[in-house]
């Protein structure tokens, strides 16, 4: 049968884990921009531009979601 290294094993942990951590960064940014903007730091224009980001997000979530759900 096959075998598997152990490495294998938390390799999917591992690539969630930092997906979800860049889902986190990319949060981040939002909440910035929308504080930066709030605050009179940038403009309109600006605040569309890095409001961008979501996109970003929707594309790890489908990530996150395949790296979970893919066998082990």
């Amino acid at each position: 049968f096959p075998t598997r290294r152990s490495s294998d094993l938390y390799e999917n942990k591992d690539k969630s884990r930092f997906y979800k951590i860049s889902r986190g960064s990319s949060y981040e940014i939002i909440s910035q921009t929308f504080s930066s903007f709030n605050l009179g730091y940038i403009t309109a224009e600006d605040k569309n531009e890095l409001m961008e980001y979501k996109e970003v997000i929707d594309e790890l979530d489908k990530i996150i979601k395949t790296v979970e759900t893919r066998p082990r």
